[in-house]
């Protein structure tokens, strides 16, 4: 018989025990893990439970099974790109200009209340209802709001109040062009400060750069979905000897030529424009036809492919006229104003009375991808004046179809006999020709403006 080593004996049956108890914390890992192993964390050996506190969380934690796949909606993978969509059929908007937006001495006086404050309203009166409706209103801001100058309303330097502006704001104007002879009466600082409270009043106002960054840039308006370029230039300041801090300024104004046209209207159609329209500031005043250097630039617009021409300056009413033009081997219509006079001033020689509102609708189609149609309309206006109460020299704008059917909307204080209207009327007729544009009697034909 075999004698046992109890010793050895002892020291087996421990290593026996020693195997099985790790036999079975290696199922046991196995079964909690998926059959995952679970890496040793610091300061633990193989086989050893990790060590961990009560309140933290331990280095490496048993993962948690992995769920059953489910559907999973698109949106809440990621955020889909917006789809573009592509424009079709056609849209038409309108535009409606008037010339010059004066503010003379006779028109401050006749303004000023007992508080100091004025009262511009009662002179477009009669006509605001008419340039109503519009997509938007544009208009020559003739005038400068500068803060460090007396008011003033002479050619010594335009000049005007504060309530002047929000007149035109309340009236409907959306458009302001600052490019003109009296944007530079008080130089550089007169012209920022003018374009500064003409956007604080909530106006695009067009035609002066604040910076030089600003130069070269092009406004685009998005009018009804499509993107219309609005340019604006003058031929000439009345003073341009223009400095900021000892350097040359001149890049304060849009002055005109060839070349800055040629470059702004290829970055318009570069930032997507579809439609470009171009408003200058040239001329002679009082000419009743235009001038070379008005005939050279509509010349140069049409063959560039602007859609629309609009100019003032003259202070007096000239022709308009429709182009057919051909550019990139494509025919297209091109409908230039030459001048539409003054819109408001107390200037009382006659050409600055008859004026006019031009309205253009413009349809673009998006399928042919191209303006398909350009049509003019426009209401003639008189500018009379009449003497009021205090004996101050009163004014108010008035359509002259409506005036000439029922002349009782006339004030009747009013030195201008009916015979005057029509005669003024009959003129601008013969001045601006009938074939450019359709004569309308009224753009809102169920209002009736009432007297002053």
């Amino acid at each position: 018989m075999m004698k046992i080593d109890r010793v050895k004996y002892r020291k087996l049956m421990i290593f026996t025990a020693l195997l099985l108890t790790l036999a079975v914390v290696i199922m046991i890992n196995l079964v909690v893990t998926g059959g995952k192993p679970v890496a040793a964390s610091e300061g633990s050996s193989v086989g050893e439970a990790p060590q961990q506190t009560v309140g933290e969380t331990a280095d490496v934690a048993a993962p948690t099974p992995e769920p059953e796949p489910t559907e999973v909606p698109l949106a809440a993978e990621t955020t889909p790109e917006p789809e573009t969509t592509e424009q079709t059929g056609t849209e038409t908007f309108s535009m409606r200009f008037v010339g010059d937006l004066m503010c003379c001495d006779g028109q401050m006086e006749d303004a000023l209340q007992a508080d100091g404050s004025y009262d511009f309203a009662k002179h477009f009166a009669q006509i605001k209802s008419e340039l109503q409706g519009a997509d938007v209103l544009l208009g020559n801001f003739e005038t400068s709001l500068y803060s460090e100058a007396p008011l003033n309303g002479t050619i010594v330097g335009f000049n005007a109040p504060i309530d002047y502006a929000e007149t035109l704001k309340d009236v409907g104007f959306d458009v302001l062009f600052t490019s003109n002879n009296h944007a530079t009466d008080f130089l550089v600082e007169g012209a920022f400060e003018t374009k500064e409270k003409l956007q604080e009043l909530g106006f695009v106002a067009l035609g002066t750069n604040l910076t030089q960054e600003e130069v070269g840039s092009v406004y685009i308006q998005d009018v009804k979905g499509v993107p219309v370029a609005i340019l604006a230039y003058t031929g000439f300041t009345n003073k341009y000897k223009l400095t900021l801090d000892g350097e040359d300024a001149t890049w304060v104004m849009n002055y005109y030529s060839t070349e800055r046209l040629t470059e702004d209207v290829a970055t318009a159609r570069a930032l997507g424009a579809k439609v470009i329209v171009m408003y200058l500031h040239d001329g002679v005043e009082k000419d009743t036809e235009p001038s070379r250097r008005q005939l050279t630039a509509a010349n140069d617009a049409a063959a560039l492919g602007v859609d629309a021409v609009i100019m003032s300056h003259t202070h007096s009413l000239q022709s308009m006229e429709k182009r057919t033009v051909t550019v990139d081997g494509e025919e297209k219509t091109v409908f230039i104003a030459y001048s539409l006079g003054n819109f408001m001033s107390s200037a009382i020689h006659s050409e600055s009375l008859n004026n006019i509102i031009l309205n253009l609708n413009f349809t673009y189609d998006w399928d042919q991808d191209k303006l398909t149609s350009l049509d003019a309309s426009y209401l003639l206006t008189y500018t009379y004046n009449f003497y009021n109460d205090e004996k101050i020299m009163s004014y108010s704008v008035v359509p002259m179809q409506q005036a000439l059917a029922d002349f009782s909307i006339v004030d009747p204080r009013t030195r201008y006999a009916e015979d005057r209207f029509q005669a003024a009327y009959d003129k601008m007729l013969k001045r601006i020709g009938t074939d450019a544009a359709e004569n309308v009697f009224t753009f809102h034909p169920d209002t009736v403006s009432s007297g002053s």
